[in-house]
């Protein structure tokens, strides 16, 4: 350093002497735990003193093994000589080539003269190579990646700015970051004091250590300097972005396993309560086109054919429930279809496809239609036959008297109201009133598939009552099922020991 830059910093030789051996001891202890973390793994001796152990090459050789994988060559087992050593140290240095680690010119006599600087920079190339290198975040590298992953992961904790390895790290807030960012079980975060130095990096590293089984390179007191050494701290983050990278691929194989097997359940599932009830589905469109599409049974008799057009209004009812299946079933076989091709899976031919429901469907909606012309065109028919007979002078006008025998030839009757509703046209000559055809066969056409009003309704409860305003509970349940009877007399108002049909019946139909 020149001489300038020595007085601009306030350090003297001196001082830059005290500072490099104090980063020299932080780095053999770092180093030298780092070291051993590995050997244990393949259960080789440990390293007391990296300065003066290396010089057999024998630990050389079990450091790049346990790491590497790489065969330890015939060699001296306890060499006592220079020469002994020195072979093997050639032969550990060998297997350092082979792991394409840079040395940067190390030497065999570095090893066995205890040179401790070349000895921890050829342990800082192996952990660069080893432990960092391979760090990769947004296509930076080694100590840039190691870095912008720190600083991703602290980002927006309080008092936390991760800038470099050495004075970003003194506080122990980043490390403890780190910690709650993928284990917030583990650590308040929040509750912790930025000026309890010591407390903190305490905490973060035995946290650390018990918990996530993070080696603990460093001591508290290797972080109260000054300026930390780099090389050390990010020896030790490394440790901490491998610990977490795992549990994140974890995580990530963790979550295909789960997405695999939620999938796997909509599917399968899905294909099941779909065949199943695709199956009734079609049988049930079936049973009815074949009843429908068969005209040959549709009766020419005036009661039964009022029957059939009243049940064709009851099958309505039927195929809006139905109906509402058909589209259940399209969402299931979407969800389901839809499911396949995201994830790739095997083709599924269910043995009803929707569009074989929909063409079903087509045909039941063609056939009701054409059965319902039928059957009414039969009715016309016979209701043209009674109009006949009775307009005997052919004028296409009925009178009251011969619109009520109408009717009774048709065995209907009506009332004096709607005898009056039904004769809207007066002659100008006789001023007689009287009813047209063609409003005669609209009468009779809704008068056979007509929708009960409310005072029908409430007659009808009526005469269930036994002319009272109220029905009781066992006179509801001679005409429901045990679940219709169930729903309506909890939804039926109370009254005088029974139910209200009246208010019933009006709160249905109030808007």
């Amino acid at each position: 350093m020149a001489e300038a830059d020595k007085k601009a910093t306030g350090k003297n030789a001196s001082g830059w002497a005290v500072m490099d051996k104090a980063w020299e001891n932080i780095q053999k202890k770092t180093f030298t735990k780092w070291m051993n973390a590995h050997l244990r793994k393949k259960h080789f001796p440990i390293v007391n003193d990296v300065q003066t152990e290396f010089e057999t090459g024998r630990n050389l050789m079990n450091l790049i093994n346990s790491l590497y994988d790489i065969d330890i060559p015939k060699h001296n087992a306890n060499p006592k000589m220079l020469p002994h050593k020195l072979d093997n140290i050639s032969l550990a240095l060998d297997m350092v080539e082979k792991a394409k680690v840079k040395t940067n010119f190390l030497k065999p006599n570095h090893l066995t003269d205890h040179d401790l600087k070349m000895i921890l920079g050829m342990l800082w190339s192996i952990i660069l190579d080893y432990q960092i290198k391979g760090i990769s975040v947004e296509e930076l590298t080694a100590k840039e990646g190691l870095l912008l992953w720190c600083q991703k992961k602290t980002e927006g904790y309080p008092n936390v700015k991760v800038d470099n390895f050495h004075t970003s790290f003194k506080s122990g807030l980043a490390f403890c970051a780190l910690i709650h960012k993928f284990r917030p079980d583990l650590l308040d975060f929040y509750s912790l004091d930025p000026t309890q130095v010591e407390k903190n990096l305490t905490l973060a590293f035995d946290i650390a250590e018990k918990e996530l089984g993070i080696p603990r390179l460093l001591d508290v007191e290797d972080m109260l300097t000054e300026r930390p050494d780099e090389k050390s701290v990010m020896t030790y983050v490394s440790e901490y972005f491998h610990k977490f990278s795992s549990m994140e691929k974890l995580l990530e194989f963790a979550n295909k396993v789960k997405k695999f097997c939620e999938v796997n359940k909509i599917v399968t599932e899905g294909k099941a309560e779909y065949e199943a009830k695709s199956a009734k589905h079609v049988d049930w469109l079936n049973s009815h086109l074949t009843h429908l599409e068969d005209r040959a049974k549709v009766v020419d008799s005036v009661d039964a054919l009022k029957t059939l057009l009243f049940k064709e209004k009851e099958f309505s009812i039927e195929k809006a429930r139905y109906f509402a299946e058909k589209l259940q079933l399209q969402g299931t076989y979407s969800l389901v279809d839809t499911n396949i091709k995201a994830n790739n899976l095997p083709n599924w031919n269910p043995p009803h496809s929707i569009e074989d429901i929909n063409n079903l469907w087509n045909r039941l909606e063609s056939a009701e239609a054409s059965r319902a012309d039928t059957i009414r065109d039969k009715l016309k028919v016979h209701f043209e036959t009674a109009w006949n007979h009775f307009d005997k002078n052919k004028s296409g006008k009925l009178n009251g008297p011969e619109l009520k025998a109408v009717l009774a030839s048709l065995g209907d009757t009506i009332t004096e109201e709607e005898l009056k509703e039904l004769l809207s046209h007066v002659d100008p000559e006789s001023g007689e009133k009287y009813i047209t055809f063609d409003d005669f066969l609209k009468f009779m056409l809704s008068r056979v598939q007509r929708i009960d009003t409310p005072a029908e309704i409430k007659k009808a409860f009526r005469l269930i009552a036994n002319d009272k305003d109220f029905v009781t509970g066992p006179q509801l349940s001679t005409l429901l099922t045990e679940v219709v009877h169930s729903f309506t007399i909890s939804v039926m108002p109370t009254y005088a020991g029974g139910y209200d049909y009246n208010e019933f019946v009006d709160s249905v139909f109030r808007e």
